[in-house]
This record gives structure tokens, sequence and C-alpha cells, in this order.
């Protein structure tokens, strides 16, 4: 700011932080309306069945980029308010639904969940937070509607899923994949630590032994994904036993991981140039042209030869490299004013040594 010539406050600052601080520690509390107890656990399981989710594997491409995620016609189980399940939901109540069928994606595997809307005979209810507990999906959300509308067991609902949030996961998640089978051939020794999809970017932390990554790595790895991508490779999902699962080549898995013996969803992308096959229980796209493109926005050290890669993929990375742009414009601005002020510091003193 100095070099700049721009007023800091600093005790504005200071206030501000501890501001932003105190707001984040209090958004990452949960709510009390979004818990389950051990004994609403317990009382799903001796009166209803476990929720079947599998319809968030049912969608189809329709054109390039664009997607059908069909709608769930369900029944809702139970209502959830406090931790306890309670006889009935009233408009404008905070309420957590267990639907008999759902669509929608509850976080694992490094993806987070979905978001969707819940309709039924005269209310709807905005789902955005999606709580798993033991075999059941909890939907929460504000019940919406006119009058004396009740929401109750028996009742009716159709599930949607929020597309544009849905696609986004599945682009980031298949960009992840291709990411990490492009660095298990670019590195010897290489395994994945972590990984984090989101709505906005997706997160990739990995560990390299004998070399160490650099830039000249990181624009490589960007523009492999952004190979696969426009080689429009099919992406398919199939089911497999942990005993077929050993028994085939080139399948990443990752270290420490127990897999089931049964239902393992294998992920693969192949062509003469490119193979990778991951266990893997997320959503994806249906092939690698949907994710559009890719762009690495960061690379941060963990310690202990570990990398944590962020990157985009689809229309957000046209936004991220304008804003990468501007960043070295002012960059190049502030190393231009820097090396003025240095300059007529130098002349200043030239002229005072001159003048003794």
């Amino acid at each position: 700011s100095q070099a700049l010539g721009l007023e800091f406050d600093e005790n504005a600052f200071n206030a501000t932080l501890v501001e932003v601080k105190a707001r984040t520690l209090q958004s990452a509390k949960p709510s009390e309306n979004e818990v389950v107890s051990n004994s609403c656990l317990e009382r799903l399981k001796q009166t209803i069945p476990p929720t079947d989710d599998t319809a968030k594997y049912n969608y189809c491409r329709s054109v390039k980029d664009g997607y059908v995620f069909p709608k769930v016609d369900s029944v809702v189980q139970a209502v959830v308010r406090g931790g306890e399940v309670v006889s009935e939901a009233r408009v404008g109540e905070r309420v957590g639904l267990v639907v008999d069928r759902t669509c929608l994606y509850h976080a694992a595997g490094g993806q987070a969940a979905d978001r969707g809307l819940l309709e039924g005979e005269g209310w709807t209810m905005d789902c955005d937070t999606l709580l798993s507990c033991g075999e059941y999906l909890v939907h929460f959300g504000t019940v919406r509607g006119m009058g004396e509308v009740r929401v109750a067991s028996g009742c009716p609902v159709r599930v949607w899923v929020d597309t544009g949030r849905r696609l986004a996961h599945m682009r980031s998640h298949t960009a992840t994949h291709c990411l990490n089978a492009e660095l298990h051939r670019m590195f010897v020794a290489t395994h994945q630590t972590g990984s984090s999809v989101t709505e906005d970017h997706l997160t990739f932390d990995f560990a390299t032994y004998g070399q160490n990554l650099n830039k000249e790595h990181v624009m490589e790895l960007e523009r492999k994904v952004q190979e696969v991508i426009k080689s429009r490779l099919p992406v398919r999902r199939t089911t497999v036993s942990s005993n077929e699962l050993t028994l085939m080549d080139n399948v990443t898995l990752l270290p420490g991981e127990t897999y089931p013996s049964e239902g393992i969803h294998l992920i693969q992308i192949e062509s003469d140039h490119f193979v990778s096959k991951e266990a893997c229980c997320g959503t994806h796209v249906l092939n690698t042209e949907d994710i559009q493109d890719f762009c690495v926005s960061s690379v941060k050290s963990q310690g202990s030869g570990v990398k944590s890669l962020m990157a985009v993929t689809g229309a957000t990375v046209q936004q991220v490299r304008q804003d990468g742009q501007a960043v070295l414009r002012d960059v190049a601005a502030l190393r231009e004013d820097i090396s003025t002020v240095a300059s007529d510091n130098n002349t200043k003193v030239t002229r005072s040594y001159q003048l003794q």
C-alpha cells in the first residue's frame, strides 16, 4: 500500500478480520435441526427400509453438454426435527425428510452432496443439506406452501436434483480422474492422498517420490487433461466384485481404503493413448468433452512431498484465466511503481551527496 501511495487502516482491517472469523466459526457449526440422534436412527431402522438412492446414477446425455436428470416419484417415510422423529411438519418449519427413493447424491468419495427440490401436494422444500445416516438419507430444508399444509409419513413427493450443481460436480470429478491418470504417467511413484469435488472447483492432494513437481510439470498436466477432453472419450461405469477388481490391470485404488466384496463401481476412460480405471462411487460425465475445459488455478505444498492442486472446469475456466491475466497486469504495474519509487530515491540520494 505504501508503494502505491494507498491508505491502509490497520485497526479497521483487524476488526473486519475478527468479524469474518466469527462468521466462519458460526457457519461451521451444524444446526440443531440438521442432526439425527441415535434414538432416531434406531427408530428408523425398526420402522422403515433403507433409502434407495440408486436413481442418482440414472441420467443420460441428450446432446453435447446437455444432460437429462429424471425426477423420482417417492413417498415420505419419516419427518425429523431437532434430531428426533416427529409426526408432521408445517409450512415454515425446517425439518429433515426421509423418503423411500431419491435421486440426490450424498457427500462421499470427496464429492459434495447434491441439492434439490422436493415437491408434494401443496408444498415444496428446497433441499440444501443432505445427511447420510447409516442406510438412510435425510433431506433438510424449509417447508414452503400455502395454508394449513401438513407433511407427514405417507405423503407422495417428487424429488428433483439441482442439475447445474450436479453437472458441475460431474465435470470436476471426471477431470480429477483424468488428472490422476496423467500424474501416474508423468511420475514413476505417486499416489493420491485426498481429493475434494465441489460446485466451484476440484482439489487433488498427492505425493510424489524421487521427483519434485515444478511449473513445467503443472503446465504439461493441464495440457494433457485438455487433450483428453478434446479426444471425446466415453466414460463408462461398471459394477464389479473385489475379486474381479484385483484381477484387472491398471486399476487405481486409494491406499488404505477398504472396499466391499460386491457392488464396487468402476469408472473407466480408455483410448489407445490414455487409460483411467478407478474404483469410485461418484457421479461422472458420460463423455470427456462434457468437461469442456480444464485449468489449474493453484498448487500448494502440504509438506513431506505432498502437493495440493486446485483446478476448475467448464465455463469457470474462462473467468479464472481472465482473473489470472488481471493479476499479472496488477503485478507488472506494482513492479513498475516500485521501480519508479526506487529510482526516485536513488536520484535523491545522489543529489544529496552532490550537494555535500
